[in-house]
């Protein structure tokens, strides 16, 4: 799964929604803390630029997957995975993720 960003026009948008082996943000054009967060919008913020922060919840909702029970399965799996490694919040509620250029 990958999240595209687009800073300089201030939108985001799911990729690969099923593929959750390799879940990251990617950038396409302004490589700036601040472009990537504002380019996130809700769905989380860039704590810099190598990581952001992913809210989970809106994470499901955006994916266009929310109602499918499989998918959501495979989403709980890949979140427990993130867990483990120490890539959630304290809460459970934001996932680490990388930052890659799209170039």
């Amino acid at each position: 799964m990958r999240i595209v960003v687009f800073p300089a026009e201030t939108r985001m948008m799911v990729s690969e929604p099923d593929d959750m082996r390799r879940f990251h943000v990617e950038v396409h054009g302004e490589w700036t803390q601040e472009g990537i967060t504002r380019a996130l919008g809700q769905l989380g913020r860039a704590e810099s630029t190598q990581h952001a922060w992913i809210s989970i919840e809106e994470l499901i909702r955006v994916s266009g997957r929310e109602h499918d029970e499989a998918w959501r399965t495979s989403f709980g799996g890949m979140v427990a995975f993130a867990t483990s490694k120490g890539w959630t919040d304290p809460d459970g509620k934001v996932l680490r993720a990388h930052i890659v250029s799209a170039e």
